[in-house]
């Protein structure tokens, strides 16, 4: 994993715990704009992240996660306009990302 990637992960787990805190700055909520940061990092992770190898399988598992990565955004924009709609999308990019874990194969030895 490469260190955009993990930043972005952190900021995106920080965005979505921030909305329980209530934190805001002059009326305007911070937890948008850092889980927004977030998705923008997993993107750019997940963008610049080699393939390896020409297995039809891996390149399945990728536009998987290239999906998972839109229903980030997608949650991101709910953020925005305050709909509590939100976190039904980020389950949905939570799940797709536990799935592709268990099925992307690891690093071979």
């Amino acid at each position: 994993m490469n260190k955009i990637f993990i930043i972005g992960a952190t900021l995106v787990l920080i965005g979505a715990v921030l909305p329980i805190f209530q934190i805001r700055l002059d009326e305007i909520q911070v937890a948008p704009f850092v889980f927004s940061l977030g998705v923008a990092g997993v993107l750019v992770g997940r963008y610049i992240q080699p393939i390896r190898g020409d297995e039809l399988r891996i390149k399945r598992l990728r536009f998987q996660q290239f999906i998972s990565s839109f229903a980030l955004a997608a949650s991101a924009c709910l953020m925005f306009i305050e709909d509590k709609r939100w976190v039904l999308a980020l389950f949905v990019a939570a799940v797709i990302d536990l799935v592709i874990s268990y099925r992307m194969p690891q690093k071979e030895k």
